[in-house]
């Protein structure tokens, strides 16, 4: 039985706590440098969540558009789409996992690209995506669930809410092509503004995220599990 302070992606004990309130502790590794939420949340019921639109949660007629978003969202989306133009023809496969109502797959769809696909397991999000003309799979994705290869996944902020996450990788890269690449958004735990704000940083999140990032600590998961950063440094800085 492992104990509460041993990290569960490198096994180590060697941590040690970064914040401490009331309701969570955040328990960072020294070894992998990936955080750690104490306690782990419950799995919360992402079906009927939908906390990735901009309308009433019950609402699936009024679809979210880009500019509806706050502006560092529609900056991310837009700063994604660019990265894959760059890098991607307009008849490769795509999957994003966590699509949310489609809003970054309907900005691809806008410039062309056809293969495009999408797990969701929200399903007011799901109907709305698929109003866009996307393929959603209402439903966690899995390796059971893949029914073809992609050359690009992509993520965003949804690695954190994956209870195992070696066990994902593992997942992950049995749905990519032979050269395949995941494309991968989150926050940085390490970051001037968790600094300052320290245990009321909005994206702890407790109650939903079982882990926290660096890169130091993803390039560290992704290459223990065979993947290899191919980003570039202007890349990873956008």
């Amino acid at each position: 039985m492992k104990s509460q302070n041993q990290c569960g992606l490198c096994d180590t004990v060697n941590t040690a706590d970064i914040i401490t309130s009331e309701t969570f502790t955040i328990t960072a590794c020294k070894n992998c440098d990936i955080a750690f939420t104490v306690p782990p949340p419950a799995l919360p019921d992402y079906e009927s969540m939908d906390f990735h639109s901009k309308q009433d949660s019950d609402n699936t007629e009024k679809l979210t558009k880009l500019p509806e978003l706050e502006y560092d969202w529609q900056h991310l989306i837009r700063t994604q789409v660019k990265l894959i133009e760059a890098d991607f023809s307009k008849d490769c496969h795509i999957l994003e996992i966590g699509c949310g109502e489609g809003i970054l797959l309907e900005e691809l769809m806008s410039r062309g690209f056809k293969n495009l696909d999408g797990f969701e397991p929200s399903r007011t999000a799901a109907i709305r995506a698929r109003k866009r003309g996307l393929t959603i799979h209402n439903e966690y994705f899995t390796r059971e669930k893949v029914t073809k290869k992609y050359d690009l996944i992509l993520m965003s902020h949804v690695f954190e809410h994956i209870e195992r996450p070696k066990d994902f990788l593992n997942d992950l890269a049995f749905a990519l092509e032979i050269n395949g690449a995941v494309m991968l958004t989150q926050t940085n735990y390490r970051g001037l503004i968790p600094r300052v704000l320290k245990e009321n940083w909005y994206a702890w999140v407790p109650e939903q995220h079982y882990w926290h990032f660096t890169l130091k600590g993803l390039k560290k998961m992704f290459s223990l599990n065979g993947f290899k950063l191919i980003s570039s440094p202007a890349q990873q800085a956008v």
